[in-house]
């Protein structure tokens, strides 16, 4: 008995150890994440562009999806790089989206496998994994020949440019979905991220992306949590614009009625914002 039992802990240890190199392997894994934002990135799919160092030589007509943790199924998109250097899923994302019912607000995380093959992990706007269960089956290509083509640094710097060429400048407000953002949560302190700012009110700075997510630390002090609302944003002239907050791997971001105030401010994809809480969901926007 004491032999089976000791084989029982040295299997139980072995299987602990080998989970923990696989996990530590997986974090080793360059990831980006994506906020579904209806008319944002259902049409297309802009990968972060901090993130193209990644697959920049390895870059192919063609990308790999599949949902973390299953082999069954994987999606192939089409992938175009527009004059300006934007990297976009095009052909296929909107196939990926309606296969597995996903819609605004939903969470997506990117881990890449190399050889332009992405896992995905699904988070809903309730901020939960989801179970793979909303799979549509039907339209859904199996997974055998996971090969993609690589192609050189000069002919991936040049597929599909002039298809898109147009359609980069239209695009201006979700070129790159990343946004950097910081906070400052204190009530009574007058310190900033901008020099030339100063304010009493809590307040946090981010960098524009497609959509502006809010802070985390800022989001769970100020905002209902798990919940989407209304909020006002103020242009310096005193001029109001109502925006939806949804909620978000623990935080929130704003994205329906964005764009209209970030068009009407002449906002553009990396603008410095502050957005300063002036009252309960109520918040003024200075441009930096």
């Amino acid at each position: 008995m004491k032999n089976v039992k000791k084989n029982r802990q040295s299997i139980t240890i072995g299987s602990t150890t080998e989970k923990m190199a696989r996990m530590s392997k997986e974090e080793k894994k360059p990831t980006f994440f994506q906020i579904i934002c209806k008319g944002f990135n259902t049409e297309k799919l802009t990968v972060p562009r901090k993130f193209l160092t990644h697959v920049l030589k390895e870059l192919s007509e063609r990308a790999i999806l599949k949902l973390k943790g299953s082999s069954d199924y994987s999606w192939t998109v089409n992938v175009t790089k527009t004059p300006k250097g934007a990297v976009r899923f095009n052909g296929g994302w909107q196939e990926f989206l309606k296969d597995n019912s996903l819609g605004h607000g939903d969470f997506l995380v990117f881990t890449y496998d190399g050889k332009m093959q992405f896992s995905i992990d699904i988070f809903d706007n309730t901020a939960c994994h989801r179970i793979d269960d909303k799979i549509n089956p039907n339209s859904i290509s199996s997974s055998g020949d996971d090969s993609v083509q690589n192609l050189s640094s000069s002919e991936s710097s040049e597929f599909d440019e002039s298809t898109e060429e147009e359609e980069d400048e239209e695009d201006d407000s979700c070129k790159d979905s990343e946004a950097t953002c910081e906070d400052n949560v204190s009530e009574d302190s007058e310190a900033t991220q901008t020099e030339s700012f100063k304010s009493n009110f809590p307040h946090f700075e981010c960098v524009i992306g497609e959509s502006v997510f809010v802070p985390s630390a800022f989001s769970r002090k100020h905002f209902p949590q798990g919940k989407s609302f209304e909020v006002i944003l103020k242009n310096a002239k005193g001029k109001k614009w109502e925006v939806k907050a949804y909620p978000a791997n623990g935080s929130h971001f704003l994205s329906k009625g964005w764009p209209e105030f970030a068009s009407a401010n002449k906002i553009i994809i990396d603008s410095t914002c502050i957005f300063e809480l002036l009252r309960a969901n109520t918040m003024m926007v200075h441009i930096v």
